[in-house]
């Protein structure tokens, strides 16, 4: 463990010029607990680790910007983590491979807005947050199953393309998945029987997928959320049978037609449909959605009408959110709706009006959503009109 010196006040500020670009700074002056230790133009192979030693007791986190330093060997992970619990790299465009090895005893680590394109891992049970964020990364570094006790990985905004799950098959403990904002359009089937036993949620969105198939996701028998928004998935097959999942999210994709009569997967507690190209309600809502069901987001499709009989067997759905769309008329018999519905959400489509008396238990919203009309109202009174 390295020795740390003792500093009046924990107050730390070392600042000299040097050849590179900027001052090298090491600040660990602190307005609350949680602050980092800031360090600045650092350039480990010229400073070397000496001004480590300087760290006040009560430092756990790091934040390093603009690292002078294109590869990190596995000694920089080392020497920091004799010192922080961990530490975040960012805006540090010479950065462009890292190494992590064995001895690397930090809990967390983060690589924001570099050049980094490779990474590669010897085993290591210490680090339990990993995260990449604004790279040029194009593929899942083939060594990240070597993070043994890893429960959080974090690959985004980085150009892969394509993923292989069973890769990630050996991270037993690994609960959340993030490879949002990639340039992913294939995700390679799980052929494992048993893969990822605690991962809860996967996130997807922001990729460039067309079509779904729940098959592949089979072996991941603790799943409890998919996020596959912001896409460009116009289709969807195979069953959901993940036994756990209670949040489906396919909300800002291309969807026209979905039908779950013939389904006999998972039933979800929250189906976000939201900006697609629906041009109907998905028929039998039923058969995916589970009886406990309270909200239906379907706003901002291309639906024309729908029956009431689309919502049958969802006894506690409370509102639904049809905004939007392209509706001219509703089902004006009360009874035919669910029982505890109380809100049928119709801002900005066609239909115009309701028959005074027609709703008593179910509010319905026609007109300008509360935004509008918050805005209207601001611009008239503006204009005083």
């Amino acid at each position: 463990m390295m020795t740390r010196y003792l500093v009046p006040l924990c107050v730390v500020t070392i600042a000299g010029l040097l050849g590179h670009i900027g001052s090298f700074k090491f600040d660990c002056r602190k307005k609350r607990q949680s602050d980092p230790c800031k360090i600045d133009n650092w350039n480990p192979s010229e400073e070397g680790y000496f001004v480590l030693k300087y760290t006040p007791e009560n430092s756990s986190r790091a934040t390093l910007r603009n690292l002078q330093a294109s590869t990190l060997d596995g000694q920089f992970c080392t020497e920091l983590g004799n010192v922080f619990e961990s530490f975040t790299i960012e805006n540090s465009p010479m950065l462009k491979t890292a190494s992590f090895y064995h001895d690397c005893n930090v809990s967390g680590v983060e690589l924001f807005k570099s050049s980094i394109f490779r990474v590669t891992f010897e085993q290591n049970s210490f680090i339990r947050d990993f995260k990449i964020k604004n790279s040029p990364m194009r593929s899942i570094p083939p060594t990240l199953s070597n993070l043994l006790n890893v429960g959080k990985i974090l690959i985004r905004m980085c150009k892969i393309e394509s993923v292989d799950l069973n890769s990630f098959c050996p991270l037993n403990n690994l609960e959340f998945l993030n490879l949002g904002q990639n340039k992913i359009t294939y995700i390679q089937r799980l052929t494992n029987a048993s893969c990822m036993p605690n991962l809860s949620i996967i996130d997807l969105d922001y990729n460039e997928l067309k079509r779904i198939n729940f098959e592949v996701f089979w072996p991941l028998a603790n799943l409890k959320q998919f996020n596959f928004r912001n896409n460009k998935i116009d289709t969807i097959s195979g069953k959901l049978m993940n036994p756990d999942v209670h949040n489906l999210i396919l909300s800002h994709n291309r969807l026209k037609v979905l039908d779950f009569c013939n389904w006999q997967g998972t039933q979800v507690i929250s189906l976000n449909l939201m900006s697609n190209n629906l041009t109907r309600v998905p028929r039998c809502l039923y058969k995916i959605l589970s009886k406990n069901t309270k909200m239906i987001p379907l706003r901002i499709n291309q639906i024309e009408r729908f029956e009431a009989e689309d919502f049958e067997q969802l006894p506690n759905v409370e509102m639904i959110d049809m905004s939007h769309n392209k509706i001219v008329s509703i089902p004006l018999n009360e009874s035919l709706y669910p029982p505890m519905l109380v809100a049928l959400n119709l801002y900005e489509n066609q239909i115009v009006s309701v028959p005074n008396g027609t709703f008593e238990r179910i509010r319905v919203r026609l007109g300008e959503t509360p935004a509008q009309m918050k805005s209207s109202y601001y611009l008239r009174s503006r204009l005083k009109i």
